[in-house]
């Protein structure tokens, strides 16, 4: 990330309080004023923390070295963790890998993950700090800022004394985080993108997609299928997400397969007949095919479900959601199967 790309992240992260920590940049530094107190940030520093990283590696949301492994972590009921509950686990776990860990405020590694990660056309995350009440203005160095403007991520860092693999680290700490689930109902997971813990709003063009066509409908929805969806939508885990749309599809599988099914057999009727049938006797007449002769037999579920999309879903509005996102889902999709659906 050059010192260009980085002061564009910096005044995108910062942009909702430009005018009141009056902040200013330039080509050698970025200046603010907070309560009075004046702070520079210069691109020999930034040159300086660059230089710093050559040894440590940086992969997406997660940096490591030789004998350390720091990630992000977000909590899956969505609440602020007290860190103070996990003292007890801050040991050494094993004579095997001889490890520890600790959990508390991301370091400013983790925080040029973050900014390295941010789309400067799609970022739009609102967090709001009033430093009027802000306890410790007279140390706000940039990377601070920065910290309490990203929701002041906190991370779980473990330790090694022997050499260890990523993997290995990475199963040691989700291992450790069951112990916190287990032990404290504390249920915490590695962040794998901005949305696991900064949410929805650091991809804002869906948002204001919709927005720009929302209107109030007088349509009563179905209040199961109103809460399968409140559900998909507010889960971080994909393969509930997954479930829960999958769900609302499969409540019109047959919903959808009896009215195509229908309409089939009126069709064939009336092709047949002088007299067009009425739609009370063709039901009739379909109900007893389905008693007497099982015509759903050999309909499965993949038919319906091609049946179902088929009539709700347009192709080109898919595609344009997804390419409104990210463009590259559709080519990744082309040749990569959904690991959890086998899709």
């Amino acid at each position: 990330m050059t010192w260009e790309e980085f002061i564009k992240k910096v005044m995108t992260v910062l942009n909702l309080v430009k005018d009141d920590i009056i902040l200013d940049y330039s080509n050698t530094k970025i200046s603010y004023t907070i309560c009075g107190n004046y702070y520079e940030y210069t691109k020999e520093q930034y040159n300086t923390f660059k230089d710093s990283l050559k040894d440590i590696k940086l992969d997406s949301l997660s940096v490591e070295t030789n004998d350390t492994y720091e990630a992000i972590l977000y909590n899956l009921k969505g609440k602020t963790n007290s860190l103070a509950k996990f003292d007890i686990l801050n040991r050494n776990d094993g004579k095997e890998y001889n490890i520890s860990y600790r959990l508390g405020d991301a370091s400013n590694e983790i925080l040029y993950c973050i900014l390295k990660e941010i789309d400067v056309d799609k970022f739009c995350w609102e967090h709001y700090i009033n430093f009027n009440n802000y306890k410790y203005t007279d140390g706000l160095e940039l990377f601070t800022i920065l910290k309490l403007f990203l929701g002041n991520p906190y991370t779980i860092t473990l330790y090694n004394k022997i050499e260890m693999d990523t993997s290995k680290k990475i199963k040691c700490i989700n291992s450790f985080l069951f112990q916190c689930a287990y032990n404290f109902f504390e249920y915490m997971h590695i962040a794998k993108s901005l949305y696991d813990f900064l949410g929805s709003g650091t991809g804002y063009k869906s948002t204001v997609l919709r927005s720009l066509k929302y209107n109030v409908d007088n349509v009563i929805y179905i209040p199961y299928l109103i809460d399968q969806y409140q559900l998909a939508s507010s889960s971080m885990d994909p393969v509930f997400q997954f479930i829960a749309y999958y769900h609302i599809m499969e409540y019109f599988f047959d919903i959808d397969y009896h009215k195509d099914l229908r309409n089939s057999l009126k069709e064939t009727i009336n092709k047949s007949c002088d007299a067009t049938i009425k739609e009370e006797n063709i039901e009739e007449l379909l109900q007893i095919l389905i008693k007497k002769y099982n015509i759903k037999r050999g309909f499965g579920e993949k038919d319906k479900l091609k049946l179902t999309l088929t009539k709700h879903v347009t192709i080109n509005n898919v595609c344009e959601s997804i390419e409104l996102n990210n463009k590259k889902l559709i080519n990744h999709y082309k040749s990569n199967v959904v690991t959890f659906s086998k899709g």
